[in-house]
């Protein structure tokens, strides 16, 4: 998170001194930044970032301190499977902008695309529809 700080800290400057191509708007996510390494959370690298490891570096669970600060539960107010459904949502979506934009130019691409993120994730692949008349996305099993 140092890093990101030190990112944020020269892209404010750039932006005060002119050079706005990155805009000029602060980030909320910098506060989170911020917050975490003024807290001693650095990141994972040395052993204390968003959540808490144990001696071999394996996540043990969200750090408390996190929670306390942005008062948030460990347990959900919706279901598990409309969280699913809206990153699908999300992931069609953008597998639909990759096509328009030609990016993507098959459902084998799509595919491969997605595989090569993560092959570990749950769910169905997103891919753009078969059919010649519809540029509709739908999930493939």
């Amino acid at each position: 998170m140092k890093l990101m700080q030190k990112i944020a800290k020269e892209t404010a400057e750039a932006a005060a001194q002119g050079d706005t191509k990155l805009g000029t708007t602060r980030h909320p996510a910098i506060d989170v930044v911020d917050f975490m390494v003024e807290a001693g959370r650095p990141g994972r690298l040395e052993k204390a970032g968003f959540y808490e490891y144990d001696e071999n570096g394996k996540r043990l669970g969200i750090w408390q301190g996190v929670r306390d600060h942005y008062k948030t539960v460990a347990t959900l107010d919706v279901p598990l499977q409309d969280l699913i459904d809206r990153m699908l949502f999300a992931e069609a979506i953008e597998t639909q902008k990759c096509f328009d934009e030609g990016v993507l130019t098959t459902t084998a691409d799509a595919t491969s695309a997605r595989s090569s993120v993560s092959d570990s994730r749950p769910g169905p692949v997103v891919s753009r529809s078969t059919s010649s008349d519809t540029r509709a996305v739908r999930k493939v099993s």
